[in-house]
């Protein structure tokens, strides 16, 4: 057979199969014939079946299902509609990842899944405060070498202002740090940088930073644990790790399993309360997340956050004290 005829049957096929079968949606070998017709192909069953047989030796999964007396054939897509709700629903919502790579990538994971499983899917709900900027990926297509060699980048990091300006830290000037991981939090991405100056690990967001490039300093890999790091940090704010015991409403039960999952050892539980020591870090927003629920909490341990909380207090009744 010429090879350019061969060519088109098996690219024809592929498509046919790609775009109009699942597992709900397969198609005979007649209706295969037919749809290759369609395209100008015409193929007999013993071209189709090696075909599918060349199909399985190269590692594409095609099913086959008993239909009308007959069989049903079906491409074994790369994500199930479950999990191309999940992928698009994380991506849509991502309000770091920009409008434009938004639309690409749910166009990419769209193009994985016959148009029977596309037409199903649900609606999508875009995080309304994405915006047209690409930075984030270019960041992280910077990075990605770095992390894997070892290699020193340099970048400018700002803030915005109550004005909406970017007012750059360092008046500007470069950091210059070593990538070790790049994380997710609420939608936000962040890259765990290693600083030699200070001589620590800390956290910085891909949104915020600017004119990043590899320079060429490559360093001697340090023991990095991400996990280890992970559970340092709150809200991706890093700061002093600490066990925290504190006696808990027990009506905050779940909100204390959902904020702190396994890093929790509960040893006194009543009727009305819980008493529970906690790993975690000592951050801004762990104080903010204890403010949250100011009446339900009460911090027991260590004396030092104790204190921290009873200056937080006294300085609220102060700035709220009636005239």
């Amino acid at each position: 057979m010429d090879f350019t005829i061969q060519y088109q049957l098996i690219t024809a096929l592929y498509q046919i199969l790609q775009e109009k079968t699942d597992a709900q949606h397969p198609l005979s070998m007649p209706e295969l014939i037919h749809e290759l017709a369609e395209k100008g192909i015409h193929a007999d069953r013993r071209r189709i079946y090696r075909c599918l047989e060349s199909f399985a030796t190269n590692g594409i999964k095609i099913q086959h299902v008993r239909v009308n007396k007959g069989h049903g054939y079906y491409l074994q897509h790369l994500f199930t509609e479950t999990e191309a709700i999940v992928l698009i629903d994380y991506i849509a919502s991502a309000s770091s990842i920009s409008l434009k790579e938004t639309k690409h990538m749910i166009s990419c994971i769209h193009s994985t899944l016959s148009k029977h499983q596309v037409n199903t899917l649900p609606p999508i709900y875009m995080n309304p405060t994405k915006t047209e900027n690409d930075t984030v990926i270019h960041t992280i297509q910077t990075l990605l070498p770095a992390i894997t060699s070892c290699i020193s980048v340099e970048f400018q990091y700002f803030d915005i202002t109550i004005d909406k300006n970017k007012k750059y830290r360092k008046n500007g000037e470069k950091y210059h740090l070593t990538p070790y991981a790049i994380v997710s939090d609420n939608g936000k991405y962040y890259c765990v940088f290693y600083d030699h100056k200070h001589e620590n690990f800390s956290n910085y967001r891909l949104d915020k930073m600017e004119n990043i490039q590899l320079t060429d300093q490559q360093d001697t890999p340090l023991n990095f644990s991400l996990p280890d790091h992970m559970r340092n940090s709150m809200k991706m704010y890093h700061g002093q790790a600490a066990t925290v015991t504190a006696k808990f409403a027990i009506s905050l039960a779940s909100q204390v399993i959902d904020q702190f999952g396994d890093n929790i050892i509960v040893s006194y539980v009543d009727a009305t309360s819980f008493v529970a020591s906690i790993r975690t870090t000592l951050s801004p927003t762990l104080r903010s997340w204890v403010m949250l629920f100011y009446n339900q909490i009460e911090i027991l341990y260590p004396e030092s956050f104790r204190e921290e909380m009873r200056t937080i207090g006294y300085h609220l009744i102060n700035k709220y004290k009636e005239d």
